[in-house]
C-alpha cells in the first residue's frame, strides 16, 4: 500500500505491506500519554502496544482503510 507524504516531516511516499505497522510521531495530550505510561509500566510493555490494543478494542486496527470502512457504513466523522 501507499502511504502519501504528510504535510509536515518525511517529503517523500512510502510503500509497505496492508499488514505492516509503520512508526509514526505523534503529539498526544498529556492525560493519554499519562495514561500510555502508567499501563505500559504496569503491563511491562511498550506504548506502541498499549495504543494497538486501544485501537484493536475500538475496532479502528482491523487491518482495514477508512474508504474500506466508510463503503461499509462505519467509521463515525
Amino acid at each position: 500500500m501507499e502511504i502519501p507524504p504528510p504535510h509536515f516531516g518525511r517529503r517523500k511516499t512510502r510503500v509497505v505491506s496492508a499488514n505492516e505497522f509503520v512508526r509514526v510521531e505523534l503529539m498526544l495530550p498529556a492525560p493519554i500519554v499519562q495514561r500510555l505510561a502508567s499501563e505500559s509500566a504496569e503491563i511491562g510493555c511498550s506504548m506502541s502496544r498499549i495504543m494497538a490494543r486501544w485501537l484493536r478494542e475500538l475496532d479502528v486496527l482491523d487491518g482495514e482503510t477508512r474508504v474500506s470502512q466508510e463503503a461499509k457504513g462505519g467509521m463515525p466523522t
